[in-house]
């Protein structure tokens, strides 16, 4: 029963849509209802898919199905049509432009410029007008970068070598952000000045989130789409600032000690328990009783004295002792030297 109770969660409610017999029967005025079931959850969940009966192509009954013109979209009913789901994704998105700049090897004004964040790409590019124009210093790839365009062109693939990079440092004009020193491979014709890609957003600890439409620094926490200056931390006070603003708040905490103290004592002065005054003859009594436990207990220790004295007489002087030894205790002679073995003992 236990485990029954584990095992039920979230209900899934499956629908099921028309089909075109039942169109033809709600045209006679049986109109069929589509049919729902609410099945429970289990730990093992399944993906219920649904048929994408509206967008598929329907073939005639009549031609050949190898003839031109024989697919026709089906014409459906209103009431076999689906709504779409308002889950569905957007067919586009708009591109994640980071603004930001970066400085020239000369001693002119840095440049600012738009940038792709593209977190699919493999590989950070530029243009090779863009670098020319900072200035930076192109130096030759070990092994050309070879990549291809993603659609074909005549059933043939086509492709691109690229044999030079740079490297190159970007910030933000915020100057709250800088990043590491990245390379960039020189792209000729690129599009844009440069495609900021996998291995800048990995190199600088960067999350990309399409949803929220942010690149954040998970180190810092800042977010390169929508900068933000960072929180102010407070200013450390010094040792006698803190003592001065401590004497000044001692006053007012007195007095609000005096005041609640006077509340408490003028609520409570009614309900204190009477307390008996000092009885002296029963002082008296108490203290002669410990007097008399003090001469009883002298009195015991001599007594005991006396019955055990071979035990509790004091020790004679050292020519007084006697002779007549029954036991004796050897010590090691202190001026004996110590011989070691010739041979290693574990």
């Amino acid at each position: 029963m236990d485990r029954a109770r584990h095992t039920r969660g979230k209900r899934v409610a499956a629908i099921t849509t028309t089909s075109p017999a039942d169109t033809l029967s709600s045209s006679e005025g049986n109109s069929p209802n589509p049919v729902t079931a609410v099945l429970g959850f289990s730990r093992n969940p399944m993906a219920y898919i649904t048929s994408n009966a509206s967008s598929v192509l329907k073939r005639s009954l009549d031609g050949d199905s190898d003839s031109s013109g024989s697919e026709t979209v089906s014409n459906p009913s209103p009431r076999s049509v689906i709504k779409p789901l308002k889950e569905a994704s957007p067919l586009h998105m708009e591109h994640l432009y980071w603004r930001c700049l970066t400085s020239r090897n000369t001693d002119e004004f840095p440049v600012t410029f738009d940038t792709l964040i593209d977190h699919g790409s493999l590989a950070v590019l530029i243009s090779r007008d863009f670098a020319l124009k900072l200035g930076l210093l192109r130096k030759c790839l070990r092994k050309p970068y070879i990549t291809e365009l993603a659609m074909e062109k005549n059933g043939q693939k086509t492709e691109f070598e690229f044999s030079e990079y740079v490297k190159l440092q970007l910030h933000d004009p915020s100057s709250y952000w800088s990043s590491k020193t990245i390379h960039a491979i020189v792209a000729p014709g690129l599009c844009l000045p440069m495609i900021l890609s996998l291995p800048f957003l990995s190199h600088n600890d960067i999350v990309v989130d399409a949803s929220a439409h942010t690149a954040v620094d998970k180190k810092c926490n800042f977010d390169l789409l929508h900068p933000r200056p960072p929180p102010i931390r407070p200013v450390k006070k010094k040792l006698k600032e803190f003592f001065k603003e401590l004497q000044q708040d001692r006053k007012p905490l007195v007095a609000e000690l005096n005041m609640v103290c006077n509340d408490q004592l003028r609520h409570t002065s009614y309900k204190f328990e009477k307390v008996k005054p000092v009885d002296p003859v029963a002082s008296i009594r108490q203290c002669i009783e410990i007097l008399a436990a003090q001469k009883e207990l002298e009195k015991l220790g001599a007594q005991m004295k006396s019955e055990f004295k071979d035990i509790f007489s004091e020790i004679p002087h050292l020519d007084e002792l006697p002779t007549d030894v029954y036991c004796r205790i050897w010590l090691k002679d202190t001026l004996k030297c110590v011989q070691t073995c010739t041979y290693s003992t574990p």
